[in-house]
């Protein structure tokens, strides 16, 4: 049986158009849908003065080695992770912090990017992201490297329980 109405080459194309906009807005919906609030953390970029932070506070020290504007798995834990309101809460009270960041554009300061490149090749880091936990005396508790946190409330577990193997 013949279809009733005739289609066109140009009606196809915007049949598709509009098929192809609806679905690839629906699944920005969704994924918005799925990243969790965010919160402003109070990240330090000197290290001299996140070591003093943590001692007068008697806290550890979590040090991020990213690369915050060309890293993916940086990205997402940045946006999943580290700058929800939970992991906020959590962080506040229970570390210092320090961001040891590598971007491209635009590149930091020379001095800052010096300071950086010394953190990192002092504490062997070898990718991104890399979360090194130090002990407020500056020894190392613990690290991960790579996207291993799942969740703001996975990390803060993980932390509580490399806090406590000391």
């Amino acid at each position: 049986m013949a279809s009733t109405s005739p289609q066109t080459p140009w009606t196809r194309l915007c049949l598709n158009l509009r098929a192809s906009l609806l679905a690839g807005m629906a699944g920005l919906f969704l994924v918005a849908c799925d990243v969790p609030p965010h919160a402003k953390l109070p990240w330090l970029t000197d290290p001299e003065a996140a070591r003093e932070q943590a001692v007068q506070r008697n806290l550890p020290l979590l040090m991020l080695f990213t690369g915050s504007d060309w890293c993916g798995p940086c990205k997402i834990l940045n946006s999943h992770v580290l700058s929800t309101v939970p992991f906020s809460q959590y962080a506040s009270s229970n570390l210092v912090l320090l961001k040891v960041d590598f971007p491209r554009r635009p590149p930091l300061p020379r001095a800052e990017a010096d300071r950086n490149q010394r953190l990192q090749e002092g504490y062997a880091i070898q990718g991104y992201p890399t979360l090194v936990l130090l002990d407020p005396q500056g020894r190392e508790l613990a690290r991960e490297v790579g996207l291993r946190s799942a969740s703001p409330a996975d990390l803060a577990a993980r932390l509580e329980e490399f806090k406590n193997r000391k």
